[in-house]
C-alpha cells in the first residue's frame, strides 16, 4: 500500500436492516428422516393435500395452514433415477429420491400459506426443481398472492437438505391483509417438483429501540463515490442522521452515507444516530481514514513479462550496461545479459557476440530454461561489484558510450539478436553514464526497437536476475518542464510533476545537471508534490546553471541509488520552456513553428535516393530569412545566406536538385535548394529543422515519421509522398499525415502479350481469364481482351459497360468495384483494389471465356490499365498458367506536390489518438474495464468519447473520456483520457472505438476504420510458454467462414500476447495449403496474423501460427532444424505457444513458426538487397479455391515457347517473395539460374558455381537426407524450400516446413535412398558432379557419430520432454515408438547405419600422386594430382589456392605455375574453415626461363554515380584500370586481384584476358562474375567492390609474387585517383583506357565577416567533395558542417563566430 491520504478498504455491498430470523416450519415431503426437518403429516396424493401446523403465536396466529395443490395428480415417482436430466455434478438418482412430483402436463403446482401475521415479512426457502429449468435466468416460481420475489438467484445450490445438494430459492414475502401468501409454478412443465421448504419470521421485540449490529465502515470501489455504512436491527421504521466530528451532516439521513471520492479532505470522526419509535442509539466514534488504492506507475501499466524479443530464437539480449558510472578504483562494469525464454536449457556453444563486443561462447555453455547468462568485459569486476555469479568473458572491444551495435550470432553467423542502442531519445538517458543499465522491459516490440528498453530500476542493473518494476511513490515523479535559456526577468528553472493523484514526499531527492555529480541539489525536507501537481525549482535554489546550447537534468532518490528520471536538453530558444506531460515523452518547445516540414518524399518508387526531397512551408504572412538554418537530424544541410521563404510560400530541399527539377518540370527553380547530404530512411526516422537563435541551432520543427500503416499506405516506395494535412496541427502525430493523391497523374498502360499456350496445368483448362495486382494498390482496368489467333474477343464485358456482370472478385482482390467516372473507352472501368499480393488461387479477379483454348494454340491477352496508387505491377493470365501478359504500370515522375498545396490538405486535422490501452488486459466477469488513450490537438480538444457495443449487437453506447483525475483517470492534465466500461458477463466480447474532436470540430477515430476488441473471462495464461489470443467479432467470423481457405485478405482481429501487449488493429487469415476449412475457431488449421507497421510483434509484421501436423512428440521438426544449426545452415525457429480464439483453446500448442522472409535473409546477409523466392507446386485452383491436382512441380529446367524461355512457367513454382527492388516481375535471376543449371557446355561447373553457393546447397540436401525429409526441394516432392540470391554471392537455400521426416510416417523410412532418381535431370546432375557432391558427403561425415546419434540428440530431447511434462502437455515421449513405429533415437541410429557404408565408399586418404618428389620440368605449368577425403574443402600450394578438377568424388588434379629453379611445394589439404587437415611436400625443379611483366594499377574509381557505365548491364559500377607499360602483350591468366592485403589471392583471373603492349584493361569491381566473357568483351569483372571510404588494391602474379599495390582514401563521386609519374594523385577527370590527365587543383580560401557570420570562399575543382574543419588549439579538429560537393570553381562554407579564437582548415576529398 502507498502511504498518503487514501487506502483501499474493499468492496462495499448493499446495507439492509438485519432482522434476526426464527424458523417457523421446516417441512420435508419425503420420509427419509432428514435432520432438522419435519415430515408431511399425511400422504400426498390426488390433486391437493392440506396440513395444519402449530406455530409460535407471536410470529403467526398460532396455527399455520399449508396447502399443496396441482391441476393434476401429486405423488412420489416410481421411476426414481431413471431419467437423464440431472444437472452436472449431481446425482440425479439421489436428488430424485427426495422430490415430490406434481404431474402437471398443462397446469400449475401451488403452495398456499394461511394463518400468518397480516402485512408481515416472512422468509421462505423453497427446495424445488423443474426439468429444464436449471438455468438461473429461467425463474419458474413466482409469488401470486402477497408481495415478494426471490432475494437470491431463482435457482441456486444451497445447503443440503438431504444427503445430496438440492436446488433452493429464497423469497422475502409480505403477507396479505388477511395473513396469507401463495407461490405458484408458472412454467407449465410436464413435471414440477419440490421436496420441502423452510418458513421463518422475525423475532424482533416490537417495543425495543434500534440496535447497531455492525459499526460504521467505509468502502471505495475506485469510482467517484465513497460509501460509509452501518448494519442495524430493530422494529421499523428506522431513521438515520450522520455526523462528522460531532456536527450533523446536512441531508445525511440514510443508512449509507455517500461521499464524493474526488474530494480528498473528508477525514474525521464519523458517527451515526439510529432512531425508531422506541428510542435511539449512537454508533461508536469511528476515526475513519478514507484511503484509496495504490495508483500504478507508467512502468507497471506497460512493462511486459520477460520473454523472447525475436522470432529468430528463444535467447534474447535482456540487459546491457554500456556506460557504467565512473568507478573510483577503475573497475570495468560493462556487461551484457542473455535470457532464455524457453523452459528448457539452451546450448549456445559456439555462438558469438559481435559488433562492439566480440566473444565466442565456449563449449558446453548452457543458458538455463527461463534463466540468465551474463557476459562481461571484465567478469571479476562485475561479479565483485554487482553480485552476479558465473559471469563469462572477457570480451574484446568495448561498448561505446554514445551508442553502438550488439549482435548475437549462431555458429553459422546468422544474427538472431541485434541491438543498435543509442544515448539519444527515445533511448533512456539514465542508462548513459549514471550507472543504470538498459533492461528489456517490453520484449514483444523487438530488441531493435527503443520502445522495448528502459533504464534499470537501480544503479548497477540486475545482471543475472529479473529487474524490478518501478512501483514506488517516487516513480510517479518526473521532470515535466525546463527553461534553460532565460533572459531577465525570466529565470532558468526545473519543474517536476507528480503523475499520481495523491501527494508524494520528495524530501531528500537530488537534482543535478551532471551525471557524474548527481547530488548537486538536495530537495528540502517536508517537500511534497500534491496529486497531479507540479513544483518548480529555480536557478537560485538549484545552485547550478543550465546551458542554453544543450544540457541534462537528473532526478535521483534520496539514497542516491536510483535515477528516477533523466532528460537530455537540446539547445533552447530564448525564454521558451521545453515541456513534456508524460514521463516517457520527448521534451518539446511550447512555441509554434514559424516554418514547418510540410511534405517528405522519403522512399521514391524508383528506389533511387536522388529522387528524395523535403518541402518546407511558411504558414505566416511575412518573409522568413533561413540564412544559417540547418537540418540537424535526418539529412545534412545548412541553408546558405540569402535563403528565404515567402509568407504562405514553399521551399523544396532536394537530395539531387537537378534531378528533382527534371522530375517536376513545373516546379519553380527558385524555390528548390540542394543537394543535401545523407538520405532519408525508408523505415522512418526523425527529421529536424533548426534555426539560429543566440548563436545556437534550435529545433524549429521536427517530425519522426514512421513506416507505419497509421502514417501512410503508399508512401513507402509505392508512389506517394508523405503529406502534412494541416500545417497548423502538430507534426508528430500520424493522423496529421497522409499519402499524396497521385491518382490523376498517370497515363494508361497497354499490357499485352501474344504467344503460344504452353507449359500449363493440364487439369486447369484455359477457359477463364484472371487478373490481379502483385501487391497492395489500386489501378483502373478497361478493355480487357482475349483474342485467339485469327479470331475475335472471347471475353464478354471486358469493357465493363455491363457493370461487373460476369466478373468475380475473390480473396485480397475482392474489394474491387465498378468505376463509373473514368474509362479508357466507354463510360465504365474496373477499379482493381488489392490489399495484398494477388495470386491465381484464390486472390484474383476472374471471368469465364466463351470458349476454351487448347494447348499449342496462339492467343493475345490485352488490357488497358492505369495506375492509381500502391504497387504498380499487374498480371493478366489464363487459368492453368498457359499464357500471361504482365506489365509494370507507368508511374509519373512528378510524384507528390512539391512547391504547391498538398493534395491531402485540410483546414483542420482531427486530434491525434495514441497509446490506446485497456486494463485489465484480461478482465474477468465482475471487473470494470478502464480504457486509456493519449489524445492531443494543437487547436484544443472538444470531446473525447468511448463508443462501445456488446458484440454481436450493433447498438452502441457513448461514454465521455476525461483527463480530470476522476474515476478511472489516473492523473489530471497528463493528456491521457480515460473511461470505464462496466463489468460484463464471462464470454462477452466488447467492440469499441475512441472518437475525438477538437475545438474546431475536426474528428479522428481509433482504430482507423475498425474496432478494438476486449473479451471477458479468458482462460488463464500458460506459464511455461507464451500465450497468444485472437479476438474476432461474430460478423468477421461469419465473413471469414464464407471466404475460400487460401484467401489472403486479413480479417480484423485484436491480438493479445501474454496478457500484457494488445494490438487492436491486427488482422488474420488462414495459413497453409488446404482446400477446405471448418469454422475459423474450429478444426486443424494454421493462421497468418498481420500486424500494422510500427506495431510489429517480436520485430515482425506477420506471424505464421502452425500446429504440429503429424508428430505426436512435437520434437521432430525442431530437431531437424537443430541438425541444420549444427551444420551451420540457415534455420528457422519454432516457438511453442498456447493459442486461444475468442477464449477457445486451439489444440495443446501451436507453433509461432518463423518463415523465410526479409528478416531471415537479413540475419544471414545483413544489409544485402537480394531476392527471395519460394519453391512450391503451382497455384491453380477451381472457382471455389480448391487446388487443381496433379500439381505442376517446381523443376529446375528451361521451358521455352515461341523460341524464348517462358517466365510464366516459374512464376508460381518459384514465386518471388521478399525482394529488394520490390518487383515481382523481374525474372532475370531465376531465368539465369535455370539456364546455367541446364547448361551442357564445358563450363557447366564454373558457370554454376559463379551463381550458386554449392556448399550451402549440398549441405542442405545432406541435412534433408539425415531426416529422410522427402517433401522438399532437391527431393521427391520439389517444395518447402526458399532460395535466396544475395547481391554479392551465390544462391542459398532456406528449408522450412519440415513436418515430415525422422520417421513421422511410412514415407520417410530410415533406408530411404540418398539420391532420389525421381528428381529433375538438372538437380540429378548436380548430385552426380564430383566437385559438388563432396560438400554433401562432408556434411554427412560431420554429422555421423557426433550430433547425429543417440548420444548427440538425447540431451536435447530430454530437456524438451521434461519441460512439456512439467507444463502438463502430454506429448508422446521421443524415446518410445511413434509415427511409423520408431522412436527418434532409434530412427537416427538406423539411418546412420544406412548412410555410413556409403560414406566409407567415397572417402579416401589424402595423397599427392603427381608429380613425384624430386621431379624436374622444362614446362613452367605442371599438373598436380592426388586423392583427398571428403573433409577436404580446398587445397593450397605455398598458400596459393588451387583450382581443382575432380574426376571422381575423391580424385583431384590442378595446374600450378613454377618459378625458375627449385620449387619446394607445400601442398596443404584444408577443411571448410581453412584449417589444415593433412599436408605433403614435393620438390620440383623448373629448368626453363621465366619472368613476370611489370603491370601497373593505373587508375580507379570507388564512387561511380554516373561517370562511366558498364556496357554489360548499364550499371555505374566501381572500376580499376590496369596498364601494361611493356613492349609485349601480357596474359593475365592465373593472376590475382584483391582489395584486401590479408587475402591477396582473393580473385584469380580466368584465362582469356590480356593487356596489349602499352595498353590498358578496364576491370569492373562489381562482383558480377557472370558477365565475364573475353570473347565478347575485353573488360574483366572481379569478385569484389571498392570501398568509397578507401582501401587497398593488390595485383599478384600466378606464383603469388606481389607485382603492384596502391592504398587510397575516401573518394569524391565520379572522380578517380591514379598514377602521375611516381605519385598517386586525385585526377581532375577520369581517363579510362588512356593516359592519365592532370591532377586536381588544391583548395585555397578567402573570407569575409558580416556580423557574427563568417563566410569562406574556396577555390575548388568542380565535382570534388570539400571538407572544412575547426579547432581552438590546432590539436583537436571538428567538422564544420557537412562536406560540400563543388559544382563550380568556388565553394562557400559558413560559420557563426562563437569564441575569440578559432582555426580553420580545408581539404579536398581525396
Amino acid at each position: 500500500m502507498k502511504s498518503g491520504l487514501f487506502v483501499f478498504l474493499g468492496l462495499w455491498g448493499l446495507w439492509a436492516s438485519a432482522i434476526g430470523q426464527t424458523e417457523i416450519l421446516a417441512i420435508e415431503f419425503n420420509q427419509d428422516d432428514q435432520a432438522g426437518f419435519n415430515g408431511w403429516p399425511s400422504a400426498l396424493s390426488g390433486a391437493s393435500s392440506i396440513a395444519d401446523f402449530e406455530t409460535d403465536a407471536e410470529l403467526t396466529s398460532g396455527t399455520t395452514k399449508v396447502q399443496v395443490s396441482a391441476s393434476t395428480g401429486l405423488g412420489i415417482p416410481a421411476n426414481r433415477g431413471s431419467s437423464n436430466g440431472s444437472p452436472q455434478g449431481y446425482s440425479y438418482q439421489r436428488l430424485y429420491e427426495d422430490l415430490l412430483i406434481a404431474f402437471t402436463p398443462t397446469g400449475f403446482l401451488t403452495l398456499d400459506f394461511a394463518g400468518l401475521v397480516p402485512n408481515q415479512i416472512y422468509q421462505l426457502t423453497l427446495y424445488a426443481w423443474d426439468p429444464g429449468s436449471s438455468d438461473a435466468s429461467n425463474k419458474v416460481w413466482t409469488v401470486t398472492e402477497g408481495t415478494g420475489d426471490p432475494a437470491a438467484a431463482s435457482v441456486n445450490f444451497q445447503d443440503p437438505l438431504v444427503d445430496n445438494e438440492s436446488f433452493a430459492m429464497v423469497f422475502e414475502i409480505e403477507t396479505t391483509a388477511t395473513g396469507t401468501f401463495q407461490l405458484r409454478n408458472t412454467a407449465g412443465f410436464s413435471q414440477s417438483a419440490i421436496n420441502g421448504f423452510i418458513l421463518a419470521a422475525s423475532e424482533i421485540d416490537p417495543k425495543a429501540p434500534p440496535e447497531i449490529t455492525s459499526q460504521p465502515q467505509a468502502v471505495w470501489d475506485g469510482g467517484e463515490e465513497l460509501v460509509i455504512g452501518v448494519d442495524v436491527s430493530g422494529p421499523e421504521p428506522i431513521s438515520f442522521q450522520w455526523f462528522l466530528d460531532g456536527q450533523a451532516i446536512a441531508g445525511a439521513t440514510f443508512q449509507a452515507l455517500t461521499l464524493d471520492s474526488t474530494e480528498w479532505d473528508q477525514n474525521g470522526d464519523y458517527t451515526v444516530r439510529v432512531t425508531n419509535q422506541n428510542g435511539f442509539v449512537e454508533s461508536e466514534v469511528a476515526g475513519i481514514t478514507i484511503d484509496i488504492p495504490e495508483f500504478p506507475t507508467r512502468e507497471e501499466l506497460t512493462y511486459e513479462p520477460l520473454g523472447p524479443s525475436s522470432r529468430r530464437s528463444g535467447i534474447t539480449i535482456s540487459e546491457i550496461l554500456y556506460h557504467p558510472a565512473q568507478h573510483p578504483d577503475g573497475r570495468e562494469l560493462e556487461f551484457i545479459e542473455l535470457f532464455n525464454s524457453q523452459p528448457w536449457a539452451e546450448d549456445i556453444s559456439g555462438w558469438r557476440l559481435s559488433g562492439e563486443a566480440d566473444y565466442i561462447f565456449p563449449d558446453e555453455t548452457l543458458v538455463p530454461g527461463l534463466g540468465f547468462l551474463v557476459v562481461a568485459r571484465v567478469p571479476r569486476d562485475v561479479e565483485s561489484e554487482l553480485g552476479a555469479t558465473e559471469v563469462l568473458g572477457p570480451w574484446s572491444g568495448n561498448l561505446p558510450n554514445d551508442g553502438g551495435r550488439i549482435r548475437l550470432r549462431k555458429p553459422s553467423g546468422a544474427i538472431v539478436q541485434e541491438v543498435d542502442y543509442d544515448d539519444n531519445f527515445p533511448w533512456p538517458a539514465a542508462a548513459d553514464g549514471t550507472g543504470h543499465s538498459l533492461v528489456l522491459a517490453r520484449a514483444t516490440y523487438g530488441e531493435g526497437d527503443a520502445r522495448a528498453w528502459e533504464a534499470s530500476h537501480s544503479i548497477g542493473g540486475s545482471p543475472g536476475a529479473r529487474d524490478t518494476v518501478p512501483s514506488d511513490d517516487l516513480d510517479q515523479v518526473f521532470v515535466t518542464a525546463i527553461l534553460s535559456n532565460s533572459e531577465a526577468p525570466e529565470v532558468d528553472f526545473v519543474e517536476l510533476r507528480n503523475a499520481a493523484p495523491t501527494s508524494v514526499d520528495i524530501s531528500g531527492c537530488l537534482l543535478s545537471d551532471a551525471r557524474d555529480m548527481l547530488a548537486m541539489f538536495e530537495i528540502p525536507a517536508g517537500t511534497l508534490i500534491p496529486g497531479g501537481g507540479v513544483i518548480r525549482f529555480e536557478e537560485a535554489q538549484l545552485g547550478f546553471a543550465l546551458s542554453a546550447d544543450g544540457d541534462a537534468v537528473y532526478l535521483t532518490d534520496p539514497l542516491g541509488q536510483r535515477v528516477l528520471d533523466a532528460v537530455i536538453l537540446p539547445a533552447a530558444e530564448t525564454d521558451v520552456p521545453l515541456v513534456r506531460i508524460r514521463s516517457d515523452g520527448p521534451l518539446r518547445s511550447r512555441s509554434e513553428p514559424s516554418v514547418v516540414i510540410n511534405e517528405i518524399m522519403f522512399h521514391p518508387p524508383t528506389d533511387d535516393n536522388s529522387d528524395e526531397w523535403i518541402e518546407l512551408y511558411n504558414p505566416g504572412l511575412g518573409v522568413i530569412d533561413l540564412s544559417g538554418w540547418a537540418f540537424t537530424d535526418g539529412v545534412d544541410f545548412v541553408f546558405p545566406n540569402g535563403s528565404q521563404i515567402a509568407g504562405g510560400g514553399f521551399l523544396v530541399l532536394a537530395k539531387d536538385r537537378g534531378k528533382t527539377l527534371v522530375n517536376h518540370p513545373d516546379l519553380d527553380r527558385n524555390m528548390v535548394l540542394g543537394d543535401y547530404g545523407g538520405s532519408l530512411s525508408d523505415g522512418g526516422e526523425r527529421v529536424a529543422l533548426s534555426k539560429l537563435d543566440g548563436g545556437f541551432l534550435v529545433v524549429e520543427d521536427e517530425v519522426t515519421y514512421r513506416d507505419s500503416d497509421r502514417w501512410h499506405r503508399f508512401a513507402d516506395g509505392r508512389g506517394s509522398s508523405l503529406e502534412r494535412r494541416d500545417p497548423g496541427a502538430d507534426s508528430f502525430g500520424a493522423s496529421n499525415w497522409a499519402d499524396s493523391d497521385e491518382s490523376a497523374k498517370s497515363e494508361w498502360t497497354n499490357v499485352e502479350f501474344t504467344g503460344t499456350l504452353a507449359h500449363g496445368n493440364g487439369n486447369a483448362p484455359a477457359n477463364q481469364v484472371q487478373m490481379f495486382l502483385l501487391g497492395a494498390g489500386e489501378a483502373l482496368v478497361d478493355q480487357v481482351e482475349v483474342i485467339p489467333e485469327g479470331g475475335s474477343n472471347i471475353l464478354s464485358n471486358g469493357g465493363f459497360e455491363s457493370g461487373t456482370s460476369g466478373w468475380f472478385f475473390q480473396g485480397n482482390q475482392r474489394r474491387s468495384r465498378l468505376e463509373t467516372t473514368e474509362a479508357f473507352a466507354g463510360g465504365n472501368s474496373l477499379r482493381l483494389i488489392a490489399t495484398r499480393r494477388g495470386d491465381p488461387g484464390p486472390n484474383r479477379v476472374r471471368a469465364p471465356l466463351t470458349q476454351t483454348l487448347s494447348a499449342g494454340s496462339r492467343a493475345t491477352l490485352r488490357a488497358k490499365v492505369r495506375w492509381l496508387a500502391g504497387h504498380p505491377e499487374y498480371l493478366l493470365r489464363f487459368r492453368g498458367n498457359w499464357l500471361e501478359a504482365k506489365g509494370r504500370l507507368d508511374l509519373p515522375t512528378n510524384l507528390g506536390t512539391p512547391g504547391a498545396m498538398n493534395s491531402q490538405a485540410v483546414a483542420n486535422a482531427g486530434p491525434q489518438i495514441d497509446e490506446v490501452m485497456h486494463r485489465p488486459v484480461l478482465p474477468e466477469a465482475g471487473d470494470d474495464i478502464n480504457i486509456y488513450a493519449e489524445v492531443t490537438d494543437a487547436d484544443g480538444l472538444g470531446a473525447v468519447v468511448l463508443r462501445y457495443r456488446i458484440d454481436p449487437s450493433s447498438v452502441t453506447i457513448d461514454v465521455p473520456m476525461n483527463d480530470d483525475g476522476t474515476g478511472p483517470d489516473l492523473t489530471a492534465g497528463d493528456g491521457i483520457y480515460s473511461a470505464e466500461i462496466p463489468s460484463q458477463e464471462r464470454g462477452t466480447l466488447i467492440a469499441f472505438q475512441i472518437v475525438a474532436t477538437d475545438s474546431a470540430m475536426g474528428e479522428s477515430v481509433f482504430p482507423p476504420g475498425g474496432e478494438g476488441l476486449i473479451r471477458i473471462g479468458e482462460p488463464a495464461n500458460g506459464e511455461a510458454f507464451g500465450t497468444y489470443r485472437m479476438w474476432v467479432t461474430r460478423a468477421s467470423l461469419n465473413e471469414w467462414d464464407g471466404q475460400p481457405f487460401r484467401s489472403n485478405d486479413p480479417f480484423p482481429i485484436t491480438f493479445v500476447s501474454n496478457g500484457s501487449r494488445v494490438i487492436y488493429d491486427a488482422g488474420a487469415f488462414y495459413g497453409g495449403n488446404k482446400d477446405s476449412h471448418s469454422f475459423p475457431t474450429e478444426g486443424s488449421v494454421s493462421y497468418d496474423v498481420t500486424l500494422p507497421n510500427h506495431q510489429e510483434f517480436l520485430g515482425a509484421d506477420k506471424l505464421t501460427l502452425d500446429y504440429p501436423v503429424r508428430d505426436a512428440t512435437n520434437q521432430r521438426e525442431q530437431t531437424m532444424h537443430w541438425f541444420a544449426d549444427q551444420l551451420k545452415l540457415p534455420t528457422l525457429h519454432r516457438r511453442d505457444v498456447y493459442l486461444y480464439m475468442n477464449g477457445i483453446r486451439r489444440r495443446p500448442v501451436y507453433h509461432d513458426a518463423e518463415q523465410p522472409d526479409g528478416v531471415l535473409t537479413n540475419s544471414h546477409f545483413p544489409g544485402d538487397d537480394g531476392e527471395l523466392f519460394k519453391t512450391s507446386n503451382d497455384n491453380e485452383t477451381s472457382n471455389s479455391g480448391s487446388r487443381t491436382r496433379p500439381f505442376v512441380r517446381n523443376i529446375i529446367d528451361v521451358f521455352e515457347a515461341d523460341g524464348m524461355i517462358r517466365p510464366a512457367r516459374y512464376r508460381w513454382t518459384t514465386g518471388a517473395r521478399a525482394r529488394g527492388s520490390r518487383t515481382r516481375l523481374d525474372d532475370t535471376s531465376i531465368l539465369e539460374l535455370m539456364k546455367r543449371a541446364d547448361d551442357t557446355g564445358p563450363n557447366y561447373e564454373k558457370r554454376l558455381l559463379e551463381i550458386i553457393n554449392m556448399e550451402n546447397w549440398m549441405r542442405t540436401w545432406a541435412m534433408i537426407d539425415l531426416g529422410s525429409f522427402w517433401d522438399s526441394f532437391g527431393n521427391t516432392n520439389y517444395k518447402n524450400s526458399y532460395i535466396y540470391k544475395p547481391r554479392d554471392s551465390g544462391w542459398v537455400q532456406f528449408v522450412w516446413d519440415m513436418d515430415v521426416g525422422l520417421g513421422v510416417d511410412s514415407r520417410d523410412p530410415p533406408n530411404q535412398a540418398l539420391f532420389p532418381s525421381s528428381v529433375d535431370k538438372n538437380l540429378k546432375r548436380m548430385y552426380e558432379t564430383p566437385s559438388f557432391i563432396r560438400a554433401y558427403w562432408r556434411a554427412m561425415e560431420e554429422s555421423l557419430g557426433s550430433f547425429y546419434s543417440t548420444a548427440g540428440v538425447t540431451p536435447l530431447l530430454e530437456r524438451k520432454k521434461a519441460a512439456y511434462d512439467a507444463a502438463g502437455l502430454n506429448f508422446t515421449s521421443p524415446f518410445v515408438p511413434s509415427g511409423a513405429g520408431r522412436s527418434i533415437p532409434q530412427f537416427i541410429e538406423q539411418r546412420a547405419n544406412f548412410i555410413q557404408p556409403q560414406l566409407n565408399a567415397v572417402n579416401k586418404e589424402f595423397a599427392v600422386t603427381s608429380p613425384l618428389d624430386g621431379t624436374s620440368s622444362d614446362e613452367q605449368v605442371v599438373t598436380l594430382s592426388g586423392s583427398a577425403p571428403v573433409a577436404v574443402a580446398g587445397i593450397a600450394v605455398n598458400g596459393i589456392p588451387l583450382n581443382l578438377d575432380w574426376s571422381s568424388t575423391s580424385d583431384w588434379s590442378s595446374t600450378f605455375v613454377l618459378q625458375p629453379g627449385e620449387n619446394v611445394l607445400l601442398v596443404r589439404a584444408l577443411g571448410s574453415g581453412g584449417e589444415e587437415i593433412e599436408s605433403a611436400v614435393r620438390t620440383v625443379t623448373y629448368t626453363g626461363p621465366g619472368s613476370w611483366p611489370g603491370l601497373v594499377i593505373n587508375e580507379w574509381m570507388a564512387v561511380n554515380e554516373d561517370a562511366l557505365v558498364d556496357p554489360e548491364d548499364g550499371d555505374f559500377d566501381d572500376w580499376i584500370e590496369l596498364s601494361n607499360p611493356g613492349i609485349f602483350s601480357a596474359d593475365l591468366s592465373g593472376w590475382f586481384l584483391s582489395d584486401d592485403p590479408e587475402e591477396p589471392f582473393k580473385y584469380k583471373i580466368p584465362s582469356g584476358f590480356r593487356i596489349p603492349a602499352g595498353g590498358f584493361l578496364l576491370v569492373w569491381a562489381d562482383d558480377e562474375l557472370a558477365q565475364n566473357d573475353p570473347v565478347k568483351r575485353p573488360d574483366l569483372h572481379v569478385a569484389f567492390k571498392l570501398g568509397s571510404g578507401g582501401e587497398s588494391l593488390l595485383l599478384s602474379a600466378p606464383d603469388g609474387s606481389l607485382i603492384d599495390r596502391v592504398d587510397f582514401y575516401r573518394q569524391s563521386p565520379d572522380k578517380t585517383m591514379g598514377r602521375l609519374g611516381n605519385e598517386i594523385l586525385a585526377l581532375a577527370s577520369p581517363s579510362p583506357g588512356a593516359m592519365n590527365g592532370r591532377a586536381a587543383i588544391e583548395p585555397s580560401a578567402t573570407y569575409v565577416v558580416n556580423g557574427d557570420v563568417l563566410t569562406f570562399t574556396l577555390m575548388t575543382e568542380p565535382g570534388f567533395l570539400y571538407r572544412a574543419e575547426v579547432s581552438s588549439d590546432l590539436k583537436s579538429w571538428e567538422r564544420l558542417g557537412n562536406s560540400i560537393l563543388s559544382d563550380g570553381e568556388t565553394t562557400t562554407f559558413i560559420d557563426t563566430i562563437q569564441v575569440d579564437r578559432r582555426f580553420y582548415r580545408f581539404s579536398r576529398i581525396p
